[in-house]
């Protein structure tokens, strides 16, 4: 009977086991979804509003909400975007958008939207987020802060889901205003107002776009506290069952050490692999971008969609010019801190798509995925006038130079990295601050 509890308890650990893991991959969401109806004011805005001649329908249905927008060429930067208020009004009926909701606690948003129109068939969605320490709509009624993530909706008909961490705060937002270093990024804690946009780049004429959901997610419980948590259900019931055994078996003492003494070498072998893999971690630890083994997985994908698809990819070295003058000038701190500003201004201007990494030192490497050679150059360019035109830390004028490669077929990774940096090389011994590309 003894042997038969004994086995009983183990088939319990392991179905329970196998349970928390079970419940993990299929998900123990906590969800906010935004509902489309008249809960919150939903309204449709062109840029009618600033002269053009743009127009959009909104009209409330059962599978959520419709808008229909006639872009027309008459205004710059001609849109359409339907905005959903999660402010309440007050007794006036103005929108208190101080009063926002707190989305910060959420790891994913899940987007589910029809879209029929002109290729590029995309949208961008914008958490606009309320903070008094630079919102002031009494002066800057476009003050509050733009976290945008652009998408397309028929790439995935069942809707996709989108880590929040993939927003970014709109460039053409952020390059008005200064704000310290803690304020730059993005920010959910109290969104006020989401707007769903027609593309930056959009084809003039009808688009039409059916809204069928959008609601954030978080897991009840994260995959460390998880794994923790089955490594203390096992630990703890190890050491219940060495206390029972003693109790019940006092002459078996020497083994439950024994045993004991086992348990700790999984435990100590535990933590030894515990810190192999901290020690593999895949971001760099200053700027938070990827370092090299974090960007391997991504040399491969675009090097199979290159073979398998013919999709073209390329890299850009980027090297801070005279980066050890600032070093050796302002100190290690500064350099530092122009490193961070330095990559958050890459960041900020490369799209979605693009993988942004440190390669070492001052060096970084861009992947332009699905981009010919032609492009790559175009977007370094962009890239270096961007970089030029910008006062970094303590009003320093810093300037880079970039190396472009578009991979071949037959050539090896190796290769192709190195004729990159051969580019970047030939940049900086022709007097830096240009872009050179290799295409031999």
């Amino acid at each position: 009977m003894k042997y038969i509890n004994k086995f009983s308890a183990l088939v319990v650990l392991i179905v329970t086991t196998f349970a928390l893991l079970f419940a993990y991959t299929t998900g123990l969401y906590k969800t906010f979804t935004i509902k489309l109806d008249d809960t919150y004011v939903i309204e449709g805005v062109s840029d009618a509003a600033q002269g053009g001649e743009s127009t959009i329908d909104v009209e409330e249905r059962d599978n959520g909400i419709y808008f229909k927008c006639n872009i027309v060429a008459e205004y710059r930067w001609p849109y359409c975007e339907l905005k959903i208020h999660l402010s309440p009004k007050d007794e006036n009926g103005v929108f208190q958008y101080s009063e926002g909701i707190d989305l910060s606690e959420y790891e994913e948003v899940y987007l589910n939207a029809d879209y029929t129109g002109k290729d590029p068939q995309r949208l961008r969605i914008y958490l606009r987020n309320y903070n008094p320490a630079y919102t002031d709509l009494s002066v800057d009624e476009n003050s509050m802060k733009v976290n945008e993530l652009k998408f397309s909706p028929n790439k995935s008909p069942q809707g996709e889901h989108f880590k929040l961490t993939d927003f970014n705060v709109s460039s053409w937002w952020s390059g008005v205003r200064e704000l310290p270093k803690n304020l730059q990024g993005h920010e959910f804690a109290n969104v006020s107002l989401i707007e769903v946009a027609s593309s930056g780049y959009v084809e003039y004429g009808e688009m039409e776009v059916l809204l069928h959901e959008i609601t954030f997610r978080r897991f009840y419980i994260s995959k460390e506290n998880l794994l923790l948590a089955t490594i203390a259900m096992w630990v703890g019931s190890a050491f219940i069952y060495l206390l029972l055994q003693s109790n019940l078996y006092r002459i078996r003492l020497i083994n439950a050490k024994l045993s004991k003494a086992r348990l700790l070498d999984v435990m100590h072998a535990l933590k030894i692999e515990k810190d192999k893999i901290d020690k593999m971690a895949k971001r760099d630890v200053l700027t938070g971008l990827r370092n090299r083994a974090g960007l391997s997985k991504h040399f491969s994908q675009c090097g199979i969609e290159l073979i398998e698809k013919k999709m073209p990819f390329c890299i850009v070295f980027i090297d801070i010019d005279f980066f050890k003058q600032v070093n050796d000038t302002h100190g290690h701190n500064v350099g530092d801190d122009i490193l961070v500003a330095f990559s958050q201004t890459i960041y900020r201007n490369i799209r979605i798509a693009d993988k942004l990494g440190r390669w070492g030192g001052e060096e970084f490497i861009l992947i332009c995925k699905d981009s010919d050679l032609k492009s790559a150059i175009h977007m370094a360019e962009k890239l270096r006038l961007v970089i030029e035109a910008k006062a970094f830390v303590n009003d320093l004028k810093i300037t880079a130079s970039f190396g472009v490669a578009q991979m071949k077929v037959t050539e090896s990774t190796r290769d192709f990295i190195e004729r990159a940096d051969q580019a970047l090389y030939d940049a900086k011994a022709n007097g830096r601050n240009q872009v050179k590309a290799n295409s031999q």
